[in-house]
């Protein structure tokens, strides 16, 4: 029991010091064999979805940056550059 919340501290602490190594890290299937399945089952999708939501938020900011430029360059007509 010890050496299972030794190797549980080290990993907060890994977590902690360099979060996306650690993210990195689980993500290798080598990595993710190696946890037992208690564990590795919760985690994946807990990873999955930060993952999802993370680019879920972007791809809304995205669209709202492209929206506003649309209506910008809507509202700003034609003018013609050369003289």
């Amino acid at each position: 029991m010890a050496k299972l919340q030794e190797g549980f501290n080290r990993i907060l602490d890994m977590a902690h010091r360099d979060p996306q190594s650690f993210f990195n890290a689980l993500l290798r299937p080598a990595a993710l064999s190696q946890l037992p399945a208690s564990i590795k089952n919760p985690l994946t999708s807990i990873l999955k979805e930060s993952l999802a939501l993370s680019l879920h938020s972007v791809f809304l900011t995205a669209c709202l940056i492209s929206l506003v430029g649309m209506v910008v360059a809507f509202f700003l007509g034609r003018e013609r550059l050369s003289g």
